[in-house]
């Protein structure tokens, strides 16, 4: 199985319902909510999560239940004292990027999955937007495996996040 590791933005992108991204984050959930891949998402992506989601107008309380399903099919990676010093003392130009970069190291991420993939210029993990990832014909580890329609997420009887 492969090992995804997010960048805020895809998590923005599903919590905030922000289009035309939205669709491919919610793909993208939706595969390891069905364990057809493994997400990891940075402790920090949690709080930069609720805090943007609220400057767009969403109540924290609904956005924690969300975000609380979703940690219930992922894994959040750590932010430890290494890894801050690690992301302070690397050659990256922002320090945010530095940090998640960090945090994937521990998950042993295959990919990592972000809409700014110049941000990770300096990663040693290859770096897919959604799109490309989604793409990609044989990134599943099932032989000739191919997306073609979005997995079903269901809790209880709704299907949001």
């Amino acid at each position: 199985m492969k090992r995804l590791f997010l960048d805020t933005n895809v998590m923005v992108d599903l919590i905030c319902h922000r289009e035309p991204f939205f669709h491919e984050a919610k793909r993208l959930f939706a595969l390891a909510y069905t364990n057809r891949i493994s997400i990891g998402i940075s402790a920090l992506s949690y709080i930069n999560t609720v805090y943007i989601a609220r400057k767009y107008g969403f109540c924290t309380k609904e956005v924690i239940e969300s975000l609380n399903r979703i940690a219930s099919f992922t894994t959040i990676t750590h932010l430890e004292e290494g890894t801050i010093k690690d992301a302070m003392n690397c050659d990256w130009n922002d320090f945010e990027d530095a940090v998640q970069y960090h945090s994937s190291l521990p998950f042993a991420a295959d990919y990592i999955i972000t809409r700014n993939p110049k941000d990770f210029t300096n990663s040693s993990i290859p770096v897919y937007t959604p799109t490309e990832f989604l793409q990609i014909p044989y990134w599943l580890d099932e032989p000739n495996s191919t997306i073609l329609n979005e997995p079903e997420i269901r809790y209880g009887k709704s299907t949001k996040f």
